[in-house]
């Protein structure tokens, strides 16, 4: 990771997006009859930019989902969809308009 002016301020992991904000909500385990993730982010500092979230899962990334950002405090997610066969170790990161990590959210999916 490397640091960035672009500010993360909030970082959720949910399984619903409603009204534009988080539903229910994971912190580091997530059960395997769960079958979308949301990740959600609130950002600073990158007004006029692309973002991207990287789903990663057994260090292959399974998606990279650009983002615009449209304001100076700007909120955003990315979905995906999940299968019982991917239980484990999971990274969603936040890459910055070069592609740096700037941020990175580890969680498991289902049981180890």
């Amino acid at each position: 990771m490397i640091e960035s002016d672009i500010k993360i301020t909030n970082a959720i992991l949910t399984s619903e997006i409603i009204k534009q904000q988080p539903g229910t909500k994971f912190n580091e385990t997530v059960p395997k009859y769960i079958r979308e993730l949301s990740f959600y982010t609130q950002i600073e500092h990158a007004k006029n930019q692309t973002i991207r979230h990287r789903w990663l899962f057994n260090n292959r990334i399974l998606a990279t989902i650009p983002l615009k950002i449209n304001r100076e405090n700007d909120q955003t997610w990315s979905s995906k969809k999940m299968s019982s066969a991917w239980q484990g170790t999971w990274y969603i990161e936040v890459l910055d308009a070069n592609q740096d990590v700037i941020f990175r959210k580890t969680f498991i999916y289902g049981t180890l």
